[in-house]
């Protein structure tokens, strides 16, 4: 699958939008691939919230879908148990360097914001999950 790309917003929903949100659609295992942005679509959009900051002592959902995911962008092999320990915090540093960013293996703004891969794809925020946003 192509990488997300910036598109030019010129209020035209058209064949490169439509392919902008299959690809889009594709991410969200839940999501009907259609190419059409109905009420499931929008509601799986980011809304521009803050994502929590995770470091050592972070549990939870979004702990343990950060672990899936940095299993699939790094070498395999993290425990996904929804604890942020030390070996999680070495996989974060890890993408961290990968990135471009301070390795201090906190996931704040910045690290949330890299992107998921080294081509062109979507931002770890994305693909762990914008459900996770907060208020």
């Amino acid at each position: 699958m192509p990488g997300l790309m910036v598109l030019q917003v010129d209020g035209i929903f058209g064949p490169l939008t439509e392919g902008r949100v299959r690809e889009f659609q594709q991410l969200i295992k839940s999501l009907i691939v259609d190419g059409i942005v109905g009420p499931l679509s929008w509601q799986a959009l980011p809304s521009g919230s803050a994502m929590p900051v995770l470091q050592e002592g972070s549990t939870g959902g979004v702990v343990w879908d950060l672990q899936r995911t940095l299993n699939t962008l790094i070498v395999a092999g993290l425990v996904q148990d929804g604890i942020f320990g030390p070996l999680t915090k070495a996989k974060v540093v890890q993408f961290q360097q990968i990135s471009s960013i301070a390795p201090d293996g906190i996931v704040g703004d910045r690290t949330w914001r890299a992107k998921a891969g080294l081509m062109m794809r979507p931002t770890l925020e994305l693909v762990v999950g914008p459900q996770y946003e907060t208020a």
